[in-house]
């Protein structure tokens, strides 16, 4: 017996890592894993234009998502937040306390990216391609 699915969709996606998949967009991506597994993908389920809110299937609930599954955005974002505490400890006992925090704040006005697993601990983590350097979900 083969593969899952799911396995196939999120393993293809993977090995293009660092690679530019079509046309480097984010549907690309998804589009190709999904044919890749010989499934359906949004072109068969609608129009396809840069604005849609692209179909890929059955909707389920973020706790139900599984690896291969393809999360589709609209104006989502996210704060992604940073607080590092420093202590040095001299040779007198002296002591230095200091800390720094950052945030920046992550768009995704119209994005699609492919499940890798089930959510952890209410967080869901995704392969996606044509974003930001740094900003990956993966």
């Amino acid at each position: 017996m083969g593969q899952p699915i799911g396995q196939q969709i999120v393993d293809f996606a993977r090995a293009k890592r660092r690679h530019k998949v079509g046309s480097g967009e984010c549907f690309d991506l998804a589009d190709a894993a999904l044919r890749n597994a010989s499934q359906k993908t949004a072109s068969d389920f609608g129009k396809v234009s840069p604005d849609a809110d692209y179909v890929w299937g059955k909707e389920v609930p973020l706790t139900a998502i599984q690896a291969g599954d393809v999360i589709q955005y609209r104006d989502y974002v996210l704060t992604k937040s940073t607080e590092v505490e420093t202590s040095l400890a001299f040779p007198d006992g002296a002591t230095l306390n200091f800390s720094e925090s950052s945030s920046v704040e992550i768009k995704r006005p119209h994005h699609t990216a492919i499940a890798t697993g089930s959510p952890n601990g209410g967080a869901v983590r995704g392969i996606e391609q044509n974003v930001d350097r740094g900003h990956g979900l993966e």
